[in-house]
């Protein structure tokens, strides 16, 4: 069975490409432009994984995985973040959510 991934990108360009990359490599790929349309896809049907910008419209990456991991339904489901920002709060802040799967 194929697994799937979500993406999260509010810019449309970057999930074709990493779509495109993505169903190149085996896997099928749903894209969302925001957290609100990611909940609404997952309440039907959980991702195997998410890739998940942190610089998103309305609900942030942060607050997404924030989201995610705290509700038992979602908290197993990998995430990686994704970003242009550099700074080392940022990361710190990124992998602290996406490493309370355990």
């Amino acid at each position: 069975m194929e697994k799937v991934i979500a993406v999260v990108d509010d810019e449309e360009d970057i999930v074709e490409l990493i779509s495109i990359n993505l169903q190149k490599a085996g896997y099928k790929v749903k894209g969302f432009g925001d957290g609100k349309a990611l909940f609404k896809s997952i309440a039907e049907s959980p991702p195997d994984m998410i890739l998940l910008d942190i610089m998103l419209p309305g609900m942030d990456g942060i607050e997404i995985c924030r989201e995610l991991k705290r509700d038992n339904k979602y908290a197993a489901i990998p995430v990686i973040m994704l970003t242009a920002k550099g700074d080392v709060t940022d990361k710190v802040l990124g992998l602290k959510w996406a490493q309370m799967i355990s």
